[in-house]
């Protein structure tokens, strides 16, 4: 909550606990979101060798076409799940900094 809240606040100060409570559940969030991103890539592959080499694909199509929009659908949420906590994370480093002494730049 603190860390949606503070998005743009790059002057107060931040707890230890904040910190790491925030890099967990940002580890964990992304290796789910990598686990099946690389089983949507296992799927899709094949299809891909497939139209490279220049095979029949048709009679797969319908299972490759689902495939291909899985992995695209987890393309874009990881995507934006990267955009959503970029600046969030900046600025709660830069306030963890800060409660170090050093200077922001640091």
């Amino acid at each position: 909550k603190k860390y949606r809240k503070n998005y743009f606040n790059f002057k107060d100060s931040s707890s230890r606990s904040d910190y790491w409570w925030l890099i967990l559940a940002n580890v964990i969030i992304f290796t789910i979101l990598l686990i099946f991103s690389i089983i949507a890539i296992i799927a899709v592959f094949p299809s891909f060798l497939e139209a490279i080499s220049g095979s029949s694909i048709a009679s797969k199509s319908s299972s490759n076409s689902s495939s291909v929009w899985i992995f695209g659908s987890l393309l874009i949420a990881v995507i934006l799940f990267v955009f959503a906590n970029i600046i969030p994370a900046i600025s709660l480093g830069v306030r963890r900094v800060r409660d170090t002494g050093l200077s922001p730049w640091w």
